[in-house]
C-alpha cells in the first residue's frame, strides 16, 4: 500500500492543496495544529504538506511548505520524493515484475509520457506560463504545444509571475 501525504493546513489552503494533489497521491488532511503534529510525530508519511506557521512539526519524514495559493509544483515535489523513497524488496520486486508485464511499447509510451510532462512544465516555467513564447522557443506550433499541454493536464496559468 502507498505511503500518505499528509496535509496539515488550515481548512481552505488543505482544501485547495487536496485539489491539486488528490488525484495523484492518498492523502490524509488534518486543519487541527496539535492533531497535525500527534499525526506528524508518527512518522508514517510520505511527506507532509503544510503552511508556514502552521504548527510545530517534530519527524523525520520531509515537510513540504507551501503558500496560501499552492501550485503545482508541490506535485512535482511529492513525485520526486516518492522516486527517491527507499522500496523495501518485496515492493521493489513488485514494482520490476509490473514493468516486466508491460509490452516494451507501453513501457516507452508510459516513460515518454513521463518525461514529455517533465518538459512541458520546465518550459513553461522557464517562460513563466507565456505558450507562445514556449512555442516559439521550441520551434513547435502554438496548437501544438497548446494539445500537449492539455494532454498532460498541466495549467500554464500556474507558471505565470502575476499568479497568486
Amino acid at each position: 500500500m502507498a505511503r500518505q501525504v499528509l496535509i496539515a493546513a488550515p481548512a481552505r489552503t488543505a482544501r485547495k492543496l487536496s485539489e491539486t494533489i488528490g488525484d495523484r497521491f492518498e492523502l490524509a488532511t488534518c486543519t487541527d495544529r496539535e492533531k497535525a503534529m500527534a499525526l506528524a510525530a508518527t512518522g508514517t508519511f510520505l511527506a507532509i504538506v503544510t503552511t508556514a506557521g502552521f504548527a510545530e512539526l517534530t519527524t523525520d519524514v520531509p515537510i513540504i511548505t507551501v503558500g496560501d495559493a499552492p501550485g503545482p509544483e508541490v506535485v512535482e515535489q511529492l513525485i520526486a520524493l516518492r522516486d527517491r523513497a527507499p522500496l523495501d524488496q518485496r515492493t521493489r520486486a513488485a514494482e520490476l515484475a509490473y514493468l516486466a508485464a508491460l509490452p516494451y511499447d507501453e513501457y516507452i509510451a508510459r516513460a515518454r509520457a513521463r518525461a514529455t510532462r517533465d518538459y512541458l512544465i520546465a518550459l513553461l516555467r522557464r517562460h513563466r506560463g507565456v505558450v507562445v513564447e514556449a512555442a516559439r522557443a521550441t520551434g513547435l506550433l502554438r496548437e501544438t504545444l497548446h494539445r500537449l499541454v492539455r494532454r498532460h493536464d498541466i495549467d500554464p496559468d500556474w507558471f505565470r509571475d502575476d499568479h497568486a
